[in-house]
């Protein structure tokens, strides 16, 4: 099954609820749950008879997702244990039309009764926490609904839901980014061998842990465009450090204290280079990189790292004026300090999460992907995700419709090649999840996750000894539904 093919299939745009009169207000909480579980019941049974007939027609994908939506209502149903493949099926190119109609009918039958069950709670006055587990149930059918949403907390609109926590946040990192020092231009700056080995003059900005450079003159790279760059790599730091390392400022916090086997000393600050053309990167691949693989991948790509002594030069082909000026300096900011701090042969999964949460959270946006040296495929049927927003509801996406493996279980042994955009949306959740919830094991996680010296999963018993990977996995489930 096709991406976008799933989205149209499991997010059908299905209005309205049922028509009936609506049935008298339920006061009581526990009959408030017996009317819940009447409603999964017969969801249970539809599924099940919606599998078997794809069993008959020898669709086994089909029949597993429908498998999977009903295990989901009712976990130790016999019927579904017996069913269910143990390894998911391969997906289809395309869906078999009975499955496609049939589906869409039982989420349409699941909006309604869920619906009608909540609408009954919430009419008798029920508190929050009480109808907590019907709103959770309707919004694995209908993500949007604003009835679910808002008894459980959340703010916002179709889309963009939020909860009080994340909005505090996103408040922190907007002041911070209007606290934080200029960056000062530096005329006799470290770098005339590399303004000699591309050809022309540089403009060169320096912040506390960071350098940006970019073209100098009327063509170059406009000095607000530096300077924006600095700040936001500036505020990363300052976030990762008191986050993972610490170190106390007054906008993130931090303990004062580093954790054992973290790396505080001296840092060394990485050279941003802002390019405006096509021709200043073809020359910054021809003179710098000495990669013959990374020349002829860099051609088709915006970003491209490499070294270039004393210190890590990556350079951004911003064609597009502005469309990076936040999220890639904070996203290379985030690997800095992971391999600087923590070394550099960590959890893949961990890292790519991490760098998204920063920059997503630094510049609200999540436009940059991660492309596998050597790979053409950007995934352009893949749901877009452009902000931090957009982001998060395909975290949710993905969960919903079962598109991810959990992510202790599974997602810590990916690789950059088998993560999707989901895999990645569903990281950064993860390390919400972790940095809000688990953020001493998280740290030690990333201590002990050398590749070099012990697998993930020697690392993953140090560092969380007394939570096995599926109760963790349990764990990120219920605060997931709470939060996205």
């Amino acid at each position: 099954m096709k991406p976008r093919a799933a989205l149209c299939l499991l997010a059908p745009a299905l209005l309205g609820v049922a028509s009936a009169a609506p049935k008298s207000p339920i006061r009581d909480a526990e009959k408030l749950l017996q009317r819940l579980r009447v409603a999964e019941k017969g969801l249970v049974k539809d599924h099940i008879r919606l599998a078997k007939d794809m069993e008959k027609e020898q669709r086994t994908y089909e029949m597993w997702v429908s498998l999977k939506f009903a295990e989901r209502l009712e976990p130790d149903h016999h019927r579904v244990k017996r069913l269910l493949p143990d390894v998911e099926p391969v997906q289809p190119d395309k869906l078999h039309p009975e499955f496609l109609s049939g589906h869409s009918k039982l989420v349409l039958t699941a909006r309604e009764d869920f619906y009608r069950v909540l609408d009954r709670g919430v009419r008798g006055k029920l508190q929050p926490a009480e109808l907590a587990p019907v709103a959770r149930r309707l919004l694995h059918y209908d993500p949007d609904h604003p009835i679910a949403r808002s008894v459980l907390g959340f703010g916002g609109k179709a889309g963009r839901w939020v909860t009080p926590r994340e909005v505090a946040i996103q408040k922190r990192y907007a002041f911070a980014l209007s606290k934080v020092p200029h960056p000062k231009p530096i005329k006799e700056h470290p770098f005339p061998k590399l303004e000699a080995a591309l050809g022309f003059k540089l403009s060169v900005y320096r912040g506390r842990h960071v350098w940006v450079a970019g073209v100098a003159g009327k063509q170059g790279t406009p000095s607000a465009h530096l300077i924006t760059m600095a700040k936001a790599a500036e505020v990363t730091y300052a976030a990762m450090h008191a986050d993972l390392c610490g170190l106390k400022n007054s906008v993130f916090g931090g303990t004062g204290a580093a954790p054992e086997g973290v790396d505080t000393g001296k840092f060394r600050p990485p050279l941003l280079l802002m390019l405006t053309s096509r021709a200043q990167h073809e020359r910054f691949l021809g003179a710098v990189v000495s990669d013959e693989g990374l020349k002829i991948t860099g051609r088709k790509l915006a970003f491209v790292s490499t070294w270039w002594k004393p210190e890590s030069v990556t350079v951004c082909d911003n064609r597009l004026a502005g469309k990076h000026l936040r999220e890639w300096p904070a996203q290379r900011m985030a690997y800095q300090v992971l391999n600087q701090r923590f070394g550099y042969r960590r959890p893949t999964y961990l890292v790519q999460g991490l760098a998204r949460y920063y920059s997503a959270h630094v510049s609200g946006q999540a436009l940059i992907r991660t492309v596998p040296l050597g790979s053409q495929s950007r995934e352009t049927t893949m749901m877009k995700a452009g902000d931090y927003a957009q982001l998060r509801a395909l975290a949710r996406w993905a969960v919903d419709h079962f598109q991810v493996d959990p992510p202790a279980a599974l997602g810590l042994f990916k690789t950059l090649n088998s993560m999707r955009r989901p895999d990645n949306a569903l990281a950064t959740a993860f390390v919400d999840f972790l940095l809000a919830e688990r953020r001493d094991a998280l740290i030690q996680l990333l201590v002990q996750a050398d590749s070099k010296l012990r697998d993930v999963e020697a690392a993953y018993a140090a560092a969380f000894p007394e939570e096995p990977q599926a109760e963790l996995d349990r764990a990120f489930a219920e605060w997931f539904q709470a939060n996205y």
